[in-house]
C-alpha cells in the first residue's frame, strides 16, 4: 500500500509539472504562428519632424512607410523595443508592417495634426479628358489611376465629366469628396457639384465619380478641373 500510495503522490506530481510546461510550449507555438502586432504605439510631433516608438515580439522585421510609398524605416526588432526619431511624412497615416516567420500584418497609423504636410514644388500638366491618369509613388510603384470621360445627357449650360478610379496599390482606401475638385475657365473660379455620394474606394477595387462643372460644354476657355488633397504630393490636373 506505501508503493501504490508514493506512486500516486509522483504521478500527480509529474501532472502538475507537465502540464504547465505543456501548456507553456503550446502557447509559444501559437505565438510563432501568429504574425505579429505592433503595441504601444506612440507617434508625436517634434519640431516638423515625428518620433515614433511602438513594441514588436523580438526579431520581428518591420517597415514603415507614408501612403506615397516613401520607406521612412525598415529594419529587424532585435529587443523588441523599436525608437524612430526625425521622420518625415508626406501623408497623413504611416503604414507599418511586421513580418516574422512568414506571418506578416499591417497597421495604420494617425500622423497627428498638428503635423505640416509638406510636398515638393511639382506642377503635373493637365491631361485631356478621354485619356487615363496613373498616379505612382516612390520607387515607381502605380497608386492609383483615373480613366476620364464626358458624361453624356448634360444640360448645354455645364459640362459633366465621369473619373473612374481604379484603387491598385494605395495602403488604404480612396475617397475624394465635393472639396477636392475645383474648376477655373477663362482664370475664373466655377462651381463643381458632385452628383452621388463620394465613394470608399478599398485595393483593387474601381468606382466612379461623376462632376457637374457650370461651365458651357465645348465653350471653355483655358478652363482646367483639379484635384487637390493633402496626401497628394501634387494635384491631378484636368483640361476641360
Amino acid at each position: 500500500m506505501k508503493k501504490l500510495g508514493w506512486f500516486s503522490i509522483l504521478t500527480i506530481s509529474l501532472i502538475y509539472i507537465l502540464i504547465p510546461a505543456q501548456t507553456a510550449s503550446a502557447q509559444s507555438t501559437t505565438a510563432a504562428n501568429q504574425a505579429p502586432v505592433a503595441k504601444q504605439i506612440k507617434i508625436t510631433d517634434v519640431h516638423q519632424s515625428l518620433n515614433l516608438k511602438f513594441h514588436l515580439p523580438a526579431h520581428t522585421d518591420y517597415s514603415l512607410k507614408d501612403l506615397n510609398n516613401q520607406t521612412l524605416a525598415e529594419k529587424k526588432s532585435a529587443s523588441g523595443a523599436v525608437s524612430l526619431k526625425r521622420l518625415q511624412s508626406s501623408s497623413t497615416k504611416l503604414v507599418l508592417k511586421t513580418s516574422r516567420n512568414r506571418h506578416t500584418s499591417k497597421q495604420i497609423i494617425n500622423v497627428p495634426e498638428s503635423y505640416p504636410i509638406a510636398h515638393p514644388a511639382i506642377y503635373r500638366k493637365p491631361v485631356i479628358i478621354g485619356s487615363k491618369v496613373t498616379y505612382v509613388g516612390a520607387k515607381s510603384l502605380r497608386l492609383f489611376t483615373i480613366q476620364t470621360k464626358y458624361l453624356p445627357d448634360i444640360p448645354k449650360n455645364q459640362t459633366g465629366i465621369a473619373l473612374t478610379i481604379h484603387n491598385a496599390h494605395y495602403a488604404v482606401p480612396l475617397s475624394f469628396s465635393e472639396k477636392h475638385f475645383s474648376a477655373s475657365n477663362d482664370q475664373h473660379q466655377v462651381t463643381v457639384k458632385m452628383l452621388s455620394t463620394p465613394p470608399v474606394i478599398k485595393p483593387n477595387e474601381t468606382k466612379t465619380i461623376r462632376l457637374l462643372i457650370d461651365v458651357p460644354q465645348g465653350k471653355s476657355i483655358n478652363g482646367t478641373l483639379a484635384l487637390d488633397q493633402v496626401n497628394l504630393t501634387a494635384p491631378i490636373n484636368f483640361y476641360l
